[in-house]
């Protein structure tokens, strides 16, 4: 079963709708076929610069960052991973961006769910492949379409 919890150190504005979110990335996940739960951590800039400090080496806050944690260890674990979105990055990117709030920080949980599925950009054409598919599962968010094939 395909799950996805948000904890929220930070609120979600009122405009987002914690469950069509929720609804988005659990249908991003299962079209994957990930099965387990992934907690999606609501926070800010301050929560993202310590993590990005203590496990990016980097000094700067980000907008989202990522933790798989699949553990070949532990096979029966059902945690897939954790999705941490700077709620302050995510204010200043949608309105430089002149996007709502909540299409940023939907795009911003499924790049970061699509981390945890092995998307990278670290080249072009990854980098291409990733973003086809960020666009994608945005479009379907804007539209109210989050099922699978609608």
């Amino acid at each position: 079963m395909t799950r996805v919890r948000i904890e929220q150190e930070t609120p979600l504005p009122e405009a987002c709708s914690p469950t069509d979110l929720v609804f988005l990335l659990e249908s991003v996940l299962e079209e994957h076929g990930a099965d387990g739960t992934v907690t999606l951590v609501l926070a800010d800039d301050a929560t993202l610069c310590r993590l990005n400090g203590q496990f990016k080496d980097a000094s700067e806050p980000t907008d989202v960052l990522s933790f798989n944690l699949a553990d070949p260890v532990h096979p029966d674990c059902s945690d897939l991973g954790e999705v941490y979105i700077s709620m302050d990055r995510a204010v200043i990117q949608a309105r430089e961006g002149s996007r709502r709030l909540s299409d940023e920080i939907a795009w911003l949980a499924i790049h970061g769910i699509l981390h945890l599925l092995g998307y990278r950009h670290d080249s072009p054409g990854s980098a291409a492949s990733m973003r086809g598919r960020e666009k994608e599962y945005i479009a379907r968010f804007q539209a109210g379409k989050h099922l699978k094939g609608v």
